[in-house]
């Protein structure tokens, strides 16, 4: 890493004008900057042999980028805050949810913003740090009902430096209904998926909050592949069915539990094996341990299929060069689960 960016800093940062010109265009097209690398390379190039090669004065892309002489500091100072007032008077946030001792909230997104840090106060004095997003959508939790909070963002544009310059927002949470103060105030989302009602951060984003870390660490089932299952038992009812054995679900499930049992009785752990498994289920209704574990395995590989968000994240985080790791708890052998995530396009 030490060598990368000395490499980086010798071939853009050397050069202010080149790094302020390739730097906004990075940001600025992010998303091609991980798919056409090339792409960037040629505008790196076409940079240096400008500002470098030719020594020019004149900005080459960004025609308002104006070169930081002691004639022009003067109107860049005035330009960035007039900017900064335009922003002040625009974090238009609105409320998605307010569940009396929770807020979900939203705001008009800053254009070129990294990231966002939210704070809460009660007094305009004393803040608290809620939660740092990649998106323009906050929950912010443990709050008390019928309150007045004051809400407060900072916004980055690299991650590092925050800028304060928001206006405070506030909002006063609601009182908790007789119902809500025994059952609490979850609620079923009926309009559709409930990812739709609570989105996600772009996967983009969720990759750049990666790269601080050097090892990245995924789990397979629910994480990279999906089942198409409502929950992962079901799987159990089509290997009866293809093995034309009668309620093979609660025999599949029964044996499951009864080798944990064995396996904690005889090495103090619940963990098993696939073979385990069908060795009672061998028992029980006579088809063979191989037969049944390759049914069942010939099913996963049919059925799963990739987590398209989180394999997006997988590609940004591995072109980086991270470390990753994938792992898993379940009772399939690694030669299936090496083979399930070759198949998914992992």
């Amino acid at each position: 890493m030490d060598l990368k960016q000395n490499i980086y800093d010798e071939i853009v940062r050397k050069n202010k004008d080149v790094q302020k010109e390739y730097e906004r265009y990075v940001k600025e097209h992010l998303d091609e900057h991980y798919e056409n690398r090339m792409k960037h390379w040629k505008v790196l190039w076409s940079l240096i042999w400008h500002y470098r090669v030719k020594k020019s004065q004149e900005a080459l892309i960004y025609k308002d980028n104006k070169r930081e002489d002691v004639n022009t500091k003067k109107n860049i100072k005035i330009e960035k805050s007039a900017s900064n007032k335009k922003i002040a008077n625009d974090p238009q946030i609105s409320v998605k949810q307010n569940g009396g001792i929770y807020l979900e909230i939203e705001w008009h997104k800053i254009e070129n913003a990294y990231c966002y840090n939210i704070y809460f106060s009660e007094d305009k004095k004393n803040f608290k740090f809620a939660c740092k997003v990649y998106s323009n959508y906050c929950r912010i939790e443990k709050l008390k009902q019928n309150k007045r909070y004051y809400i407060k963002i900072k916004y980055s544009f690299n991650g590092i430096n925050y800028k304060d310059d928001l206006k405070l927002v506030e909002i006063k949470t609601r009182s908790l209904n007789v119902y809500e103060q025994i059952f609490g105030t979850k609620s079923v989302y009926l309009d559709g998926a409930e990812s739709t009602y609570r989105p996600m951060m772009e996967a983009i984003n969720m990759a750049k909050g990666l790269m601080q870390y050097e090892t990245i660490s995924f789990d397979i089932f629910d994480t990279l592949i999906f089942r198409p299952f409502n929950k992962p038992s079901d799987l159990f009812i089509l290997v009866g069915t293809k093995l034309d054995i009668m309620d093979f679900c609660k025999i599949r499930i029964d044996a499951e539990n009864e080798a944990r049992q064995h396996a904690k009785l005889m090495r103090g752990n619940t963990e098993v094996t696939i073979y385990d498994i069908y060795e009672i289920v061998e028992a029980k209704t006579g088809i063979p341990k191989e037969i049944g574990v390759s049914t069942e395995l010939q099913t996963e590989l049919d059925l799963c299929y990739a987590n398209p968000y989180m394999k997006r994240v997988y590609e940004l985080v591995k072109y980086q060069g991270k470390e990753i790791i994938i792992c898993s708890d379940m009772y399939y052998p690694e030669k299936l689960m090496k083979k399930l995530l070759k198949q998914c396009g992992y």
